[in-house]
């Protein structure tokens, strides 16, 4: 016996005796499951309208909301030669010569792709391309006052992702940004700036590295040496003219990123569906909770 057929009994004949302890121990149990769909099934069109309502009220949003598109440039980083640091296939002697010119503040050995990464998401360098690019009052139209620590860290959070595909190595760069155009040409223009970046670092690395093996190569008459010196400044030498005579010399870009068609949010479809599930779920629980009320309700005693 469930609540309705004691509220249904209750309106007929009053039980007396056994009915109404019965009655009584059912009033204080906790409703079913099956008295819970009843009550909603008895109020199925309310909930209908609610789910209607909801997703109505969703996809109005989804059409005010201001879209936002997002670019993306595929990218993979280059290994140059002689990264790691490694000196181990010169010789030791090389290798001396290389613990020489750590100690004198020289960096004998080429870039890596973490390097890369890093230099592509790093502070300086977001920094240094919404300076040239005047993007403060671009980033800023809420009338916040812009300063680079807050363009920064939205830039981080809001507009700037980049994900590794582990299996492929491949990189992805991706910028959302409501305008699609500006999308695309900040995110070709990151990979640029980290390209020159790398490109002006090495040179100028390898430029004062040359200039000390030189040096250290004329202090010397001892064979063994200057041949492991000039193993390491065949080296530099190669990198330096690499780094002048390559544009991608850190990243190469794979498939550059072009102004997106279709805005990437807000997804109207999906927020219709989630507007329609949220309004239904809302009014199932205020017909379960009412439900429980009444039955809750404390009744007259039964003669």
């Amino acid at each position: 016996m469930n609540s309705f057929e004691v509220n249904a009994r209750r309106e007929s004949a009053a039980p007396v005796g056994a009915d109404a302890e019965i009655l009584r121990k059912l009033d204080e149990t906790e409703p079913t499951l099956g008295e819970q769909l009843h009550a909603v099934w008895l109020r199925k069109w309310l909930v209908m309208a609610a789910s209607l309502v909801g997703a109505v009220l969703a996809g109005v949003l989804a059409f005010v909301v201001t879209p936002k598109y997002e670019a993306t440039v595929l990218i993979m980083p280059v290994l140059q030669s002689g990264s790691g640091g490694g000196f181990g296939q010169l010789g030791g002697v090389a290798s001396e010569v290389g613990g020489l010119a750590a100690l004198a503040g020289l960096r004998i050995h080429g870039e890596g792709k973490e390097e890369a990464l890093a230099v592509l998401q790093s502070r300086e360098l977001t920094d240094r391309y919404i300076e040239q690019n005047n993007l403060l009052p671009i980033l800023f139209k809420d009338g916040r006052e812009p300063t680079l620590w807050k363009a920064n860290e939205f830039f981080k959070k809001s507009v700037r992702r980049v994900t590794t595909d582990t299996t492929t190595g491949m990189v992805s760069l991706s910028i959302t940004w409501t305008n699609p155009t500006l999308a695309a040409d900040w995110a070709n223009g990151l990979v640029k700036m980290t390209n020159d970046y790398m490109r002006e670092k090495a040179i100028d690395e390898a430029a004062r590295n040359i200039a000390y093996l030189e040096e250290q190569a004329g202090k010397t008459n001892i064979v063994e040496v200057k041949e492991g010196i000039y193993s390491i400044l065949l080296r530099e030498i190669n990198r330096e003219m690499l780094a002048r005579g390559t544009n991608e010399y850190a990243l190469k870009i794979i498939d550059p990123a072009v102004p997106p068609e279709k805005p990437s949010s807000p997804r109207k479809v999906i927020w219709v569906m989630v507007g329609g599930v949220l309004g239904m779920l809302a009014s199932v629980g205020a017909v379960i909770i009412v439900a429980d009320r009444r039955r809750s309700v404390p009744r007259p005693a039964l003669r």
